[in-house]
């Protein structure tokens, strides 16, 4: 019996861990984040924002067009923030790929502030994160969301 429990613990575990590894930085969380770079970013702060692709990750094109969300969201999605005025203020780079799930890393105010995980092929999501569904079928229908990858395709 007490080895079936310690089997049982051990797989729970095991599941948990696994959960776990292959959860990424939801829209909320990258979104609320973001925001308060902005609401506490000055005229004179710089945003380094690294994005690192995992060995999940199975395009290459990935790496750009997670930085390129963060970019829009910082400058285009909220139009009148420091980086919008002062673009040379958001450095944006690709750091070398890691093992598992890919990486984007903000450093701010010269420290690393936050990492994002990323989902395993997947796009980083930021923006309007709720979709009403009785009015969109999807995200990219709404304006707001045209910027940002996969809607940039469409």
């Amino acid at each position: 019996m007490k080895l079936q429990i310690i089997i049982t613990i051990l797989i729970f575990g095991v599941m948990t861990a696994s959960a776990q590894q292959n959860r990424g930085s939801s829209c909320e969380e990258m979104s609320g984040i973001l925001d308060s770079v902005l609401n506490n970013a000055d005229k004179d702060d710089v945003l380094v924002v690294v994005g690192r692709l995992g060995t999940m990750d199975k395009n290459p094109a990935l790496n750009a067009r997670r930085l390129s969300n963060i970019k829009m969201y910082l400058t285009q999605f909220h139009k009148d923030t420091v980086f919008a005025k002062k673009p040379e203020n958001l450095v944006l780079a690709t750091g070398e790929a890691i093992e598992g799930q890919g990486t984007i890393d903000l450093y701010f105010k010269g420290k690393l502030f936050v990492t994002f995980t990323t989902y395993p092929n997947g796009d980083l999501y930021v923006g309007e994160c709720a979709v009403d569904l009785e009015i969109y079928s999807s995200r990219c229908e709404m304006d707001s969301q045209k910027v940002f990858y996969p809607c940039r395709e469409n």
